[in-house]
């Protein structure tokens, strides 16, 4: 829609990002209403005021923390997995906007966007060979993936080599995902 506005009838690509936002709006919201309807609170609790709420979350907060120094294990998995995620999600957010910096046509980008999206329609398939080589194995293969495409996306020449890139990436993502 945004590449070919007027094919939809639309004057140009700013016109197809406006109606695009609206249709997905409309979409979740859609998407929501079987929710909304069909799933029932729990129980009806009495609605506590704004500040008991905020003490009480504070509390449990406050007592959760205590609690995980118990836990010397989770508090590394926790720090580990806040750093690989950070790392992971600045290279997804940042990659479009690398690909314009190196001249790339918002056509390409597109549709490395959607070759992303067709390849994670295949990673299960990952996911079942992580599961015959171990979780703790399979993490450090996509770390070292991850590396790998760091590095190689440095060096990247042209618009082939960023498909590869966002073939592969995915990839990764779903043999270090649980």
């Amino acid at each position: 829609m945004t590449l070919k506005p007027q094919w939809f009838g639309l004057a140009d690509a700013s016109a197809a990002v406006r109606v695009s936002f609206v249709m997905v709006g409309v979409w979740w919201f859609v998407f929501a209403l079987p929710s909304a309807f069909l799933v029932a609170n729990a129980s009806r609790r009495r609605a506590r005021p704004p500040t008991e709420a905020i003490r009480l979350g504070l509390r449990e907060l406050g007592q959760t923390i205590r609690e995980l120094r118990r836990y010397r294990p989770i508090v590394w998995f926790l720090a580990a997995y806040w750093l690989y995620i950070d790392g992971v999600n600045t290279v997804i957010k940042m990659a479009v906007d690398y690909g314009l910096s190196l001249g790339f046509a918002a056509s390409n980008l597109v549709a490395a966007l959607l070759l992303t999206q067709f390849v994670a329609f295949g990673s299960p398939r990952v996911r079942l060979a992580r599961r015959r080589i171990g979780a703790r194995k399979g993490i450090f293969i996509a770390l070292s993936v991850y590396v790998g495409a760091t590095v190689y996306a440095y060096f990247l020449e042209g618009v082939r080599d960023f498909f590869v890139l966002a073939s592969s990436w995915d990839w990764c993502r779903a043999a270090s995902s649980r």
